[in-house]
Parts: C-alpha cells; sequence; structure tokens
C-alpha cells in the first residue's frame, strides 16, 4: 500500500512514475497470492549505486535475509521483551527491478558512500566506529531479560493438577494465581503439584559487573563512577571521572572525530546543496564562498522566500582533539595563523584566514570586518 500511495503522488505531482508498472503490477499479485497478510508483510529492498556512471537502480533483494533479523533481535533485546529474538514476516518477492535512472539528487553524489557510516567492510550496516560496544550492550541487555523472566516464573506460582481425581477446578482458578493452571491425565505426584520454580541467586547478578566493565573498557567512558554516595571505592576502569577530568578519552575522541568528519560534514554538504536548489544566489555565496554553480529549480511542493529564510546556513565542525577547551583552540589557530603568514606568505589566503580566525574566535558575521578576496 505505502508503494502505491507514493506512485500515485509521484504521478500527480510529477507527471511520471516513480516506480516501474510492470514490475509494481507483479509485486501486487504476488502480494495478493499470500492472502490478507501478504499487504502488511515487508518487502526487501536493495539500491546499486554506479559511482561511474553516477547511476542507481532500486531493485526487489532475496539475499540476505538475516540482516532484518538481525534488527530484530537487537530490537528485541532493547525493549525487553523476551531473551529469544523474533523475525517479522517478509513477502519474499521475486528479484524485479523497480527503479533506475541518473543520480536524481543535485549534488550528484550517491548519499550511502558519501556519508560513511560503516568504516569496516563487511560489516552491518550502522555498525563499525559508531557503536564499539553494541556486543556488550545487548548481552547485557539479554541477560537481564533472562532474569526478569526468572523473577516472572518464580513469582508467578503454576500448578498442575489431575485431572482424573475429583478436584474443584473452578475453586482453583478463583485463587490468585498468576502463573495459572495445567490440567493432565493421570499423576503427577498426588492431586495438585506446584511446578518447580527459579528465583535469581546473588550468583546469577555476578555476571552484570563484568559487562559493566566491558562496555566502560570498549567505550572509554564510565558512566558508572561514585557521586559521594555508598561506598568511597574508585572507579575500577582507566577512564573513571578522575581520568576524564585530567585528560581527554582517545577512543571517544576518535568516534567524535569519526561522526565529525566521516558522517556529519558531508551529510551537512548535501543537505546544504539540496537546499540551496531553492535558495537565491546570495545564499549558495553565503555557503559555499563561491560563484553560484548550482541550478535553481522551483519547488513542485512549496514557495520558499526570501523574508522565510532566517539566518544563515554557515556551519563547520572542528576536530575533536580540540573541542574541549576553546582558548587552546584560539591560542593554536593564531599561532599557525602567524607561523604561515611568516613561512609561506605567497600560499595564505588572507580573506579566507582572516575569516576562519574569526570564527574560531566566536565573532559573528566576521563579513563586517573582511573584504571578500574579489
Amino acid at each position: 500500500p505505502q508503494m502505491l500511495r507514493e506512485q500515485e503522488h509521484y504521478k500527480a505531482t510529477q507527471g511520471i512514475t516513480l516506480y516501474n508498472e510492470d514490475a509494481l503490477g507483479r509485486l501486487q499479485a504476488h502480494a495478493a497470492q499470500r492472502g490478507p497478510k501478504g499487504q502488511q508483510e515487508l518487502i526487501h529492498m536493495a539500491e546499486l549505486w554506479d559511482v561511474l556512471e553516477n547511476t542507481f537502480v532500486l531493485f526487489t533483494a532475496k539475499e540476505d535475509l538475516d540482516t532484518l533479523g538481525h534488527k530484530d533481535l537487537r530490537l528485541t533485546n532493547r525493549v525487553g521483551v523476551s531473551y529469544q529474538g523474533f523475525r517479522r514476516s517478509t513477502a519474499e518477492a521475486p528479484s524485479m527491478i523497480l527503479r533506475q535512472g541518473l543520480n536524481p539528487y543535485a549534488h550528484k553524489r550517491v548519499p550511502i558512500l558519501w556519508a560513511n557510516y560503516t568504516e569496516l567492510p563487511g560489516e552491518v550496516y550502522g555498525m563499525g566506529v559508531i557503536e564499539p560496544t553494541w556486543a556488550s550492550v545487548e548481552s547485557l541487555n539479554r541477560f537481564i531479560d533472562l532474569i526478569t523472566d526468572n523473577w516472572v516464573m518464580g513469582v508467578n506460582q503454576r500448578l498442575v493438577i489431575n485431572g482424573d481425581r475429583d478436584i474443584d477446578y473452578t475453586e482453583i482458578q478463583e485463587n490468585n494465581l498468576p502463573g495459572g493452571v495445567m490440567v493432565v491425565n493421570g499423576v503427577p505426584q498426588n492431586e495438585i503439584y506446584p511446578l518447580p520454580v527459579h528465583t535469581p541467586t546473588a550468583g546469577d547478578y555476578a555476571l552484570l559487573p563484568l559487562f559493566q566493565n566491558m562496555i566502560e573498557t570498549g567505550a572509554q567512558v564510565s558512566d558508572s563512577f561514585q557521586r559521594g554516595v555508598g561506598s568511597t571505592q574508585g572507579n575500577k576502569t582507566a577512564t573513571g571521572i578522575q581520568s576524564v577530568i585530567q585528560q581527554s578519552s582517545t577512543g571517544r575522541s576518535e568516534v567524535t572525530r569519526y561522526l565529525s568528519d566521516v558522517i556529519l560534514q558531508p551529510t551537512l554538504a548535501m543537505a546544504a546543496s539540496m537546499i540551496q536548489q531553492y535558495g537565491p544566489d546570495e545564499m549558495e555565496i553565503r555557503i559555499t564562498d563561491e560563484m553560484p554553480s548550482i541550478p535553481k529549480v522551483q519547488s513542485q511542493f512549496m514557495t520558499i522566500k526570501n523574508s522565510d529564510l532566517t539566518g544563515n546556513f554557515d556551519f563547520r565542525i572542528v576536530g575533536a582533539n580540540y573541542m574541549e577547551n576553546r582558548f587552546v583552540t584560539q591560542r593554536n589557530a593564531q599561532g599557525l595563523f602567524n607561523l604561515t603568514a611568516q613561512i609561506a606568505p605567497d600560499y595564505m589566503k588572507l580573506g579566507s584566514s582572516l575569516q576562519e580566525l574569526y570564527r574560531i574566535h566566536r565573532i559573528p558575521y566576521p563579513g563586517r570586518f573582511i573584504r571578500t578576496e574579489e
């Protein structure tokens, strides 16, 4: 149903179809063959991008069926439904091309490659350096869910009664037995038999501190230090609160730098390029510091007025190693500016350098004080 709505909306607004009509018809027939549940089942789709030809293909994919189950397992562990994973039903549609053509984006970049969310080859999308502790965290969640299930079974008493004996089943049902009653033919032991239960003991919790230390070691950030409450024992990890105060965490800074350089900066660059299509040339100059080169188009859905664009879209993310202390950043920037001016003045763009220096000193709108190099 969602794909059909997208097809109708795109055809009404753009005058052309979004998906291949023959493929969409075959996909609809395949879903109808699976009965009522086929209308709500998920369809595996994949995108194939050609960087050299700058084209893309959207098609249904039957491979890698375990990926969705892996995501379901993570969701199950996180929400605490059970320590056993589950898989959503999929339509298992045959492979067919749904859409193909040139890169539809104005920036002509491949989003899934330009903003690299996965550092390690072959890993699941979204993993890598972004979530260095995901395995330990999910193991901890699964273990806590298992302990919770044992508590539920231990507190909620369950009974087994012999159906061949003269027992008032209604009277037993009226008692407060959250665990329920089971009826069997013949023994078990006498007429009424309580099922054995297990309530977690102190030893069942012994693994929790181990998982905690593994998570702290992997993340290099401790969220479990003492705040003057209870024991005065220090943090057992190498990156406790004192270490965080004295020196930055190398692993955490590396993750922050990766997020900045490999994900956020390319994503913001592509977002700015998409915005520039609907803005004036003056906005593009303010964003890129270059002459306008992106053709402007009229939106099919809205009209953006210049008066609606408040502020500007200038952005820049500093390196992770300089995110702790702005005074150190300003001092280093001034030193680099002076050093470059002394040893390589011919290679220095004075206007751009001054603009960057003003930005580091957090002086808004440096254009009030600096002429452009043109």
